[in-house]
């Protein structure tokens, strides 16, 4: 039995060693509140009018559930907090643009020098794409986003994290830690379609990526 534990303690070094939410190399728990009941074991899709998946501290998870709960239906009003580690190591610094709006984060990251032109945020606003966001922020050599909450957390402003890619995430009851692997929980069933829907995502980062790359090479002048 020592023998598994160690194991398992080895393969979580090996994870999170570089993460930017390890603070001394212990891993920090972040959580995220929502109020889909659908079960699932890899983060893929966030809800209308949101973009990537939202992480903080426990206090800023519970008032998203609160807000939540506030504009449902009494008897609709359910939700979980789920916590994770999170091994994403090159985080961009962001303000709160509280509600996300693709416009809004072009314009952000066009003023940070992500976006390069004026083209380029065009591009971004016109794709109607998640994946160009997040393309544009890892052509850039980011893999996250951080900012101060000021949405969940008004009295005292306290950091969350967003995250698009599954990989990067596990859960603290994971019993391995591939990095390859999106699954919370390695142990636990999981549907094909949260893979198929993984590998979607996967593949529009990777193309957006692509697109933006070629628009780079194409522009005339000096970058």
């Amino acid at each position: 039995m020592g023998g598994a534990i160690d194991g398992r303690d080895a393969q979580l070094a090996r994870w999170i060693e570089g993460s930017a939410f390890a603070p001394g190399g212990r891993p920090a728990v972040l959580f995220h509140g929502t109020d889909v009941h659908d079960d699932f074991n890899i983060f893929t899709r966030w809800g209308e009018g949101s973009i990537g998946f939202h992480f903080g501290t426990r206090e800023a998870a519970n008032a998203r559930l609160d807000s939540i709960f506030q504009a449902a239906p009494p008897d609709e009003a359910d939700g979980i907090i789920i916590p994770v580690l999170c091994r994403a190591s090159r985080p961009l610094r962001m303000r709160d643009l509280m509600l996300w709006d693709q416009d809004d984060i072009a314009r952000e990251l066009m003023r940070q020098g992500v976006l390069l032109s004026d083209e380029e945020c065009d591009h971004v606003v016109d794709s109607m794409s998640e994946a160009t966001v997040f393309a544009a922020i890892e052509e850039a050599g980011y893999d996250c986003v951080v900012y101060g909450n000021e949405c969940e957390h008004k009295a005292e402003v306290t950091d969350s994290v967003m995250v698009w890619r599954a990989e990067l995430l596990k859960s603290p009851f994971a019993d391995s830690f591939d990095p390859a692997d999106p699954r919370l929980l390695p142990q636990r069933e999981t549907s094909a379609g949260d893979y198929r829907d993984w590998e979607r995502l996967g593949r529009e980062i990777d193309e957006a990526r692509r697109a933006l790359a070629s628009m780079r090479d194409a522009a005339p002048g000096p970058r």
